[in-house]
C-alpha cells in the first residue's frame, strides 16, 4: 500500500492527505494470513504465463472459495477460466 501511494503522490495523482485517509481506512480492514499451495501456484504460472503474485491471489481465491477483486483484465480472464467468481466494483 505504501509503495502504491508513494507512486501516486509522486505522479500528482493524490495528495498526502488523501493517501493518509486511505491508509487509515485500510488499517481498519481485518486481514487473515493464509498459506498458499506453492505447487498449485507454480502450475498456474506455467499454464497461464502469469506472475507468481497473481498466481498466489488465484490460488488463495480457489482455496477459500472467495471471489477475486481486481481491475487487472488479464488476471480477470485467467480467473474466469478457472471458474473463480469476480467481484465487480
Amino acid at each position: 500500500m505504501g509503495n502504491a501511494f508513494s507512486a501516486m503522490i509522486k505522479r500528482g495523482r493524490t495528495t498526502l492527505k488523501q493517501a493518509t485517509a486511505c491508509l487509515d481506512a485500510y488499517s481498519e480492514i481485518s486481514i487473515k494470513l493464509v498459506e498458499v499451495n506453492l505447487n498449485q501456484a507454480l502450475a498456474l504460472v506455467s499454464k497461464h504465463r502469469i506472475y507468481a503474485y497473481d498466481a498466489y491471489l488465484l490460488v488463495c481465491a480457489m482455496q477459500s472459495h472467495s471471489p477475486l477483486l481486481t481491475l487487472d483484465q488479464p488476471l480477470k480472464q485467467v480467473a474466469e477460466s478457472l471458474s473463480i467468481k469476480i467481484l465487480e466494483v
